[in-house]
């Protein structure tokens, strides 16, 4: 694949930094409606399955559910406010930045070194998505992604793949689209950890609870 085609397939393409521009770049954005998470099915490839099993294993359960938050919220923005990013090479991608993050977090990793948990979490996730077959551009562009996920301001340009916070994430340390611009999503991994009993719903546009 051409530099140009990996650049448009995996994510690497700029978006404004400030929220509130890139919220402004819009192009005829949708009025919102419920999703539940069957709206939003996990890609279906070994790739996203072996990934997800990765993250399940070496994740405490509070980030694994909090990263496959990352993943439906984000992709339920990007239905009613970004749809020309849906493809299914540019999900996939999302779906494996969303996974590993935080990979640099896990006990393990984040004693093993004295780099910053993502840059040595770039680091371990571009190793381990070649070794499971990624295509390089992907292995790179999720890699960069999770390099610079904490990288905040209101001023430049960012990666498309850059993950979003969840609206009742209280980390000051993620990007965070406002609560209001998040649409509703009927989201199984709930805050306890168990990550099996659906918890509700989030409406957009209101901030309610639904």
């Amino acid at each position: 694949m051409a530099r140009d085609e990996d650049i448009k397939t995996y994510g690497f393409a700029a978006l404004p930094r400030s929220t509130a521009a890139l919220l402004a770049s819009r192009v005829d954005p949708k009025q919102p409606t419920e999703l539940g998470v069957d709206d939003i099915p996990l890609p279906d490839s070994p790739l996203a399955g072996k990934v997800v099993e990765y993250a399940r294993k070496e994740l405490p359960v509070e980030t694994f559910n909090h990263s496959m938050r990352v993943f439906y919220y984000g992709i339920a923005i990007a239905k009613f406010s970004f749809p020309e990013l849906l493809t299914p090479s540019w999900i996939t991608t999302y779906l494996l930045t969303s996974l590993l993050h935080d990979i640099g977090t896990t006990p393990t990793n984040i004693t093993s070194t004295l780099l910053s948990f993502e840059f040595h979490g770039g680091l371990l996730v571009l190793d381990l998505l070649k070794k499971e077959g990624a295509p390089t551009a992907q292995a790179e562009s999720v890699a960069e992604a999770v390099i610079r996920h904490q990288d905040l301001g209101e001023t430049g340009q960012r990666r498309q793949e850059r993950g979003t916070r969840t609206p009742t994430d209280n980390s000051e340390y993620h990007e965070c689209v406002p609560p209001h611009e998040v649409v509703a999503v009927f989201c199984p991994y709930d805050w306890a950890g168990d990550g099996a009993q659906a918890v509700g719903a989030y409406e957009s546009f209101g901030g309610e609870g639904v």
